[in-house]
């Protein structure tokens, strides 16, 4: 700027200069600023580029910035805030605070507000001012004396005296359902952080983009939505998102000019359909994942590309020039630029909803070097203890010793924890020995190798399976042969019994835990006669045939080199890829066909690789869980985590279990798989009761093992002349060392 300013100085010394009479003065200045011209003429050329170069490097920066912005409010915080809560529902502030100290204050106390509001609503028509009782009847205290929360809760902020204040939510739309307080604590968890973190930033940074034109209510939003100024935001980054992922994930694109139409108005990329262009309608359909407005722009993307095949070269071509040439600027040595993507990825939303919840696998963490330090909970935490109090209970009750502890006991009866009143009638929902419960005994029984290895075997233990037969069903099992030579004798004596109305169960949609149509022999889906006809189609005999190779038409058990665990998944997986199997899917019905061939004898058991990449691939279902609640640190992380946890837990189980025990509990790596999903489901049913707040905060499955340990002993040997039902049969802890050696074989 100096050199302007020079340079203009001279200029008008140069304009008062009569050409028509120059003297030697005169034309010496002439000539003089034509040389200094020339001189900064190249100079400010230079400048010129620099600048033009910030300029590309300064827009692609704010559109990447942009990107992670939006992904907080339609990923990240939402799925962040869902799993907070769902380790709160489980394991409590305690397991919470093991897991996520930081969160934990934070994630409680909106909880405690969410109650509190819900027990305030009104019971009779004469309403009492909150204010004038900060102790509400239930004990808790009032939604006003709850709001404002201290800024050190946040954790992440400096030091304060400061506080924040909740918003208000409704008592009436509530409700007493537990998952609705948690729904409510989820959003108000992301609207915390946001209004601590972001908002404000944001509402200067989106003043400058949207120009002095463009004004922005100080309205304070509803819960779930938001300022314009974080809708505009949202619209912003999910646009630029689009175009990076149709980019293939490379945002080198971002350096050319196709950024700035975007920050100025961003809702010209999307669909005008309806009234999508409405900056609340718009972000609020990102938000709840929905992406049809952006197909548009997507679909004209993929064309443009297919067209212009060489697009993409030329954008990551661009996006390596400028950067290198920022760092060459800058004195600074160039290295691998980052990928957006890779920064927070754009996997769907989980977040709990006031219906069905659905489930997510999105990755949060950077990728950080697999090790002991990284992967495993504090050696004093007794991260085995939830394991060996589950298996001394499941011990004692197959050995009819006394109980050890009440509440587990009860747990593994399918009883209440702390009434001791039923709760289910499946008894193997509570059962951590799977290839020894009621289930595998009837299955057994039921297919003998005469029948099992001859063309109708999979057949019927297909039809056995998708009408959830097992504990529930033994009466109807124990009046009818569950084998059929023909589809019209299954469709008979279903539909017999159906008609037969007489209260017996023929069919049980609840089988593996969780209530699916698909396991009724009709419904709205299908009839009857479309149930079973695939399963008798030619293509599941063949299947069975190859399967079965050299063991096909035995009668007795087959020895030798059997199928892998992986084989047997396959096996179901190809046939519900060419036939419409009701009831066979790829989640827990495969893992628990593959799972039955093992209990039959007709394939191998699984290898920790094969039942751990199993339970990485459904973080879902029990099992994650369970390695989450002992304490191991695989959320987030890829599938070499989950492999390393399983094996450190099934190598300490296989050094320290007895022999006896082994035999008693059919020890393998489906019991692991199996007590693991026990334990989230006792952790589960514990916090339930504790959610009533009729029991202590220390009441989870974690503290009753923790305390059982602590007053109990594990002697290593199995000792018959011992009926105190007291001996733990695994150390809580695990040996440093063992358990290092098990972390570097998936390092």
């Amino acid at each position: 700027m100096t050199t302007i300013l020079q340079q203009r100085r001279h200029g008008h010394a140069v304009e008062a200069v009569s050409v028509d009479t120059l003297t030697n003065s005169g034309a010496t200045t002439v000539v003089t600023h034509l040389q200094s011209t020339v001189n900064t003429l190249s100079s400010l050329s230079a400048v010129y580029a620099d600048i033009y170069l910030a300029e590309r490097a300064v827009g692609w920066e704010i559109a990447r910035s942009l990107i992670v912005v939006s992904r907080w409010y339609t990923t990240v915080g939402p799925t962040l805030a869902h799993q907070l809560c769902d380790i709160h529902k489980e394991v409590g502030l305690i397991g919470l605070q093991t897991r996520f100290p930081i969160f934990a204050s934070l994630v409680d106390h909106i909880l405690t507000y969410v109650k509190a509001i819900h027990v305030s609503k009104p019971k009779s028509k004469s309403k009492l001012s909150a204010k004038c009782n900060p102790i509400s009847h239930s004990g808790l205290m009032s939604p006003e004396a709850l709001r404002d929360i201290p800024l050190k809760f946040f954790g992440l902020t400096e030091p304060s005296e400061r506080t924040y204040r909740l918003p208000p939510i409704s008592p009436h739309s509530i409700g007493s359902d537990p998952d609705r307080h948690y729904f409510y604590a989820e959003q108000l968890f992301v609207r915390a952080v946001s209004d601590i973190f972001i908002s404000q930033q944001l509402k200067a940074t989106d003043a400058r983009l949207n120009g002095p034109g463009r004004t922005s209510s100080c309205t304070t939003p509803k819960l779930g939505d938001f300022h314009p100024w974080i809708r505009r935001t949202i619209i912003r980054g999910a646009a630029i998102d689009a175009i990076v992922e149709v980019c293939g994930g490379d945002d080198g694109i971002l350096a050319s000019r196709t950024a700035e139409g975007l920050l100025k108005s961003p809702v010209l990329f999307y669909s005008t359909e309806g009234h999508e262009t409405n900056d609340q309608n718009l972000s609020r359909k990102l938000v709840n994942g929905d992406t049809g407005p952006l197909q548009p722009l997507r679909n004209w993307l993929k064309d443009f590309i297919g067209t212009s095949p060489d697009t993409l070269t030329q954008a990551r071509k661009l996006g390596d020039t400028v950067y290198e040439r920022i760092c060459s600027l800058h004195g600074l040595q160039s290295f691998p630029r980052f990928n957006p993507l890779a920064i927070i990825p754009s996997a769907k939303s989980h977040k709990r909803s006031l219906g069905r919840s659905k489930k997510s696998s999105a990755t949060l963490l950077p990728e950080i070097p697999l090790t002991s330090e990284a992967l495993l909970p504090p050696p004093n935490d007794y991260a085995f203890s939830q394991l060996g109090l589950i298996m001394r209970e499941a011990l004692n009750k197959r050995r009819s010793l006394p109980v050890g502890d009440i509440c587990t006991s009860r747990l593994l009866q399918a009883m209440h924890p702390t009434t001791g009143l039923a709760t289910e009638k499946d008894l193997d929902h509570c059962d951590p020995v799977r290839l020894d419960n009621i289930y595998d005994r009837m299955l057994k029984r039921q297919f003998t190798y005469d029948r099992l290895l001859g063309a109708l075997g999979l057949t019927n233990l297909l039809v056995w399976m998708s009408t959830g037969q097992g504990a529930a069903t033994a009466e109807f099992v124990q009046h009818n042969d569950l084998w059929f030579d023909d589809l019209p004798s299954c469709i008979s004596t279903f539909y017999n019994a159906r008609a037969a109305s007489n209260g017996v169960k023929f069919c049980n949609q609840n089988i593996w835990g969780t209530t699916c149509a698909s396991f009724g022999v009709e419904c709205q889906k299908f009839t009857m006669e479309e149930k079973f006809t695939p399963f008798f189609d030619r293509k599941v005999k063949d299947a069975w045939k190859k399967y079965l190779d050299e063991f096909y038409e035995s009668s007795d058990r087959p020895s030798g080199n059997l199928p892998t665990f992986t084989e047997a998944l396959e096996l179901l997986n190809e046939l519900c890829g060419k036939l419409k199997l009701h009831g066979f899917k790829t989640g827990l019905t495969s893992l628990q066909f593959a799972n039955n061939l093992v209990s039959l004898g007709l394939c191998q058991p699984p290898t920790v690789d094969e039942i751990a990449q199993w339970i990485f691939e459904h973080k879902d279902k029990g099992a994650f869980k369970g390695l989450l609640a002992l304490g191991f640190k695989i959320d987030g992380r890829p599938a070499q985590w989950t492999k390393a946890a399983f094996q450190c837990v099934h190598d300490h189980l296989s050094a320290t279990l007895s022999q006896e025990d082994c035999n008693e509990l059919r020890y393998g790596t489906i019991f692991i798989e199996h007590i693991l999903c026990k334990v989230s489901r006792f952790a589960y049913l514990i916090g339930k009761v504790r959610q009533s707040r009729k029991v202590s905060e220390r009441f989870t499955l974690r503290q009753i093992a923790q305390d059982a340990a602590r007053s109990s002993n594990w002697v290593g040997t199995f000792d018959p002349s011992d009926h105190s039902g007291r001996i733990m049969p695994i150390p809580p802890a695990g040996d440093v060392a063992r358990l290092s050696r098990s972390v570097q074989l998936w390092a």
